[in-house]
């Protein structure tokens, strides 16, 4: 699949990527979510060399209910089964834990190799998520900025520290 820079798509990360990134920052999500690996949106931004991600997790009105959609740390993403259906939330893009990656360390998903259950769902996502792109890269960008250019308590505890994993991901070592 050739990918071209202007377009979202979905990633996986390997695990030890994402362990050596825990290491660097504790708020980085672990690379299960419901006993499958995660999916990571990207490349949200470019900043300098560096590429961000950002995780996607399952929305669970129990745990993501009070979140409005103007929150800046998040973006939900919205689907329905049929046309005529009211729109239902599906899932969370976890702004507030976005990172820098290495590209031998990330995997485009294709869709066709995943379970049909699942495969429908990640479409409905995918087409949300392109539809609106635009507004899910400003909303990362506008949160990279807060976070390492304002000293703004509530981001700052919500939010991987972007500036140390800029400084400290390319120690990875393969």
């Amino acid at each position: 699949m050739e990918l071209k820079e202007s377009k979202l798509y979905f990633f996986r990360v390997t695990d030890r990527y994402i362990s050596f990134l825990q290491n660097i920052d504790g708020k980085i999500m672990n690379n299960r979510n419901e006993n499958r690996e995660r999916i990571y949106l990207g490349i949200l931004f470019t900043i300098g060399r560096h590429q961000y991600y950002a995780p996607i997790t399952s929305y669970k009105e129990d745990k993501h209910g009070n979140i409005k959609n103007s929150d800046q740390t998040c973006f939900i993403i919205y689907g329905k089964d049929r046309e005529e259906d009211e729109p239902k939330k599906l899932a969370l893009i976890n702004l507030n834990n976005m990172f820098p990656v290495i590209q031998s360390e990330i995997f485009v998903i294709e869709f066709d190799k995943e379970e049909e259950k699942y495969k429908d769902l990640l479409e409905k996502e995918y087409r949300f998520v392109t539809s609106n792109q635009d507004k899910i890269i400003r909303r990362a960008l506008k949160l990279h900025e807060l976070r390492t250019k304002k000293n703004i308590q509530k981001i700052n505890r919500l939010c991987c520290d972007f500036t140390k994993l800029e400084e400290e991901y390319v120690k990875f070592v393969k």
